[in-house]
C-alpha cells in the first residue's frame, strides 16, 4: 500500500512538470541547410518567396510592404527600384508558435508565424537581406508546423542592407 501511494505521488508530480513545461514551453521549428529548405513544410513558402521576388524582375523599393489580394501576396506600394533581381537565396524559415505547447495543442485555431530570411542579390551585384513575416492558422509542435488555414497572411517586410 505505502508502494502505491508513493507510486501516485511520484506520477502526480511527473505530470506536473510535464504540463508546467507544455504551458511555458513556445515551440519554434527551424530550416536552415539545404537539406532542410527541401522539407515539405518549407517548399510553400520558399515557392512564394519566388514568386514575390522572380529573378529578372524589379525589387521591391526598400520600405515596401506585402498586401494579400485574393490567394495571392503583392508588394505595395507597387512602384519598384531600379535595380533588378538576379538571384534569390532563402537562407532559414522559422516557424513560431504565438503561445504555449499545450495551448496549441488544446486550441482550435491556433496561429503561428513564419519568417523567411533572404538575400536577394541585383544584377549590380549588390546584396540585400529580407526578412518576411508571415502568419496562418497553424498548430507548431516540436515535430513540424500544420497548416490548417486558408494561405499566409503578411505581417511585416524587413529590410536589411
Amino acid at each position: 500500500m505505502v508502494l502505491t501511494k508513493r507510486a501516485l505521488i511520484l506520477g502526480i508530480l511527473i505530470l506536473a512538470i510535464v504540463l508546467s513545461i507544455a504551458a511555458a514551453w513556445k515551440p519554434t521549428i527551424s530550416f536552415e541547410t539545404p537539406q532542410g529548405l527541401t522539407a515539405p513544410e518549407v517548399g510553400s513558402l520558399i515557392q512564394t518567396t519566388n514568386q514575390l521576388l522572380p529573378v529578372g524582375g524589379s525589387l521591391p523599393q526598400r520600405g515596401s510592404q506585402l498586401v494579400k489580394r485574393g490567394n495571392h501576396l503583392e508588394w505595395e506600394p507597387t512602384a519598384m527600384a531600379d535595380q533588378t533581381v538576379a538571384d534569390v537565396k532563402v537562407r532559414r524559415v522559422q516557424f513560431d508558435a504565438d503561445r504555449s505547447l499545450l495551448f496549441h495543442l488544446l486550441d482550435d485555431d491556433p496561429q503561428g508565424q513564419t519568417h523567411i530570411d533572404v538575400l536577394v542579390t541585383t544584377d549590380e551585384g549588390i546584396t540585400h537581406t529580407l526578412r518576411i513575416t508571415l502568419w496562418d492558422y497553424a498548430r507548431v509542435t516540436p515535430l513540424s508546423p500544420q497548416r490548417l488555414g486558408d494561405g499566409w497572411k503578411p505581417v511585416a517586410v524587413t529590410w536589411g542592407s
